[in-house]
């Protein structure tokens, strides 16, 4: 390999430096300053050039082991026996074990063996670097180009999908939205101030869509052990006594940025607003439905009401 300083040398002799410079003593600190700067520009570029070789050769060789798979591959992958694998953009991703612990439960199975980027673009909660980043942990290599895939087939959004947001009520403007589809929003700071947080400056968390309800066909539908019943909403509004609760409400994440700037964490980054206090009307079951006895010693499936006596223990209950 051939010195820089050689090539330097025959730099300078072909643009004839020596015939531009009289050497004297004056100017020969000015002549070496030069050679010293185009030396210093040479080992520059050679090492750049160097360093870009290097990095190239380590991409080939990550492109070498990365694993390619053809759509029809990933579409067979639906089911925990098989393994659940998604798609997004050009990555095929294993989230099996994910799925026990997905926020949304197992929702996620509506893109199984498919691509979640039609579902990403209506639910873009998940548009942030901490849910990508989670999603290359489970990473297991890359699809193939669609010019090479054979089972390659356009996709595009459903319209149904499109929809599902198209029941959601319009948000105090004052609220600081984290995320508007699904919408989770939080309340001011000024808006905490009342002892009792209004209901529209109340903060908003949601991880699915508004459901669409028709008062003359809802029904409410309560199970369990021996109980089945079920109620229409004139049911729940003539037949039960209403009751008001005041109770603070707070999301889990709340001030979930202080911590992220200490140290990154996973989630939306809420500030402090992810908290409220306010009155709760509803319907109290407890007072109507008949309660198993829990009497310590009882082995009767005995059933109480409200303020009468177990039978088989002879215990009043209150």
């Amino acid at each position: 390999m051939t010195h820089p300083l050689s090539r330097i040398y025959r730099l300078s002799s072909k643009f004839n430096f020596r015939r531009s410079f009289t050497v004297t003593p004056t100017t020969r600190p000015r002549s070496k300053w030069l050679l010293a700067s185009l030396a210093g520009i040479t080992l520059t570029l050679l090492s750049t050039r160097t360093y870009l070789e290097a990095q190239q050769k380590v991409s080939d060789d990550l492109s070498l082991q990365t694993k390619k798979y053809q759509r029809s591959e990933v579409a067979v992958h639906t089911s925990e026996d098989k393994g659940i694998w998604v798609t997004y953009q050009n990555g095929v991703y294993d989230v099996t074990e994910f799925v026990k612990i997905h926020p949304g439960g197992e929702r996620i199975l509506l893109a199984a063996g498919k691509a979640i980027d039609p579902y990403w673009a209506v639910f873009v909660i998940h548009q942030s670097a901490e849910t990508k980043e989670l999603l290359e942990s489970y990473r297991i290599g890359d699809l193939l180009d669609a010019k090479e895939d054979p089972s390659f087939v356009p996709t595009s959004i459903d319209p149904g999908l499109q929809k599902l947001f198209e029941n959601d009520p319009e948000r105090h403007p004052s609220l600081i939205k984290r995320s508007e589809r699904p919408c989770n929003a939080e309340s001011a700071s000024e808006s905490l101030e009342p002892f009792v947080t209004p209901n529209q400056l109340f903060f908003v968390r949601h991880h699915l869509p508004v459901p669409k309800i028709d008062p003359e066909s809802f029904v409410l539908e309560i199970e369990g052990p021996d109980i089945d019943r079920k109620y229409t909403l004139d049911d729940l509004k003539s037949k039960f006594e209403k009751t008001d609760v005041m109770a603070t409400l707070q999301c889990a994440g709340n001030r979930r940025n202080d911590m992220h700037e200490v140290k990154p964490v996973k989630g939306l980054l809420w500030n402090v607003g992810a908290i409220g206090n306010a009155v709760w009307s509803g319907i109290i079951f407890q007072k109507s439905f008949k309660k198993r006895c829990q009497i310590i010693g009882c082995l009767e499936r005995c059933w109480v009401q409200r303020e009468s006596r177990c039978e088989a223990c002879s215990i009043r209950r209150g």
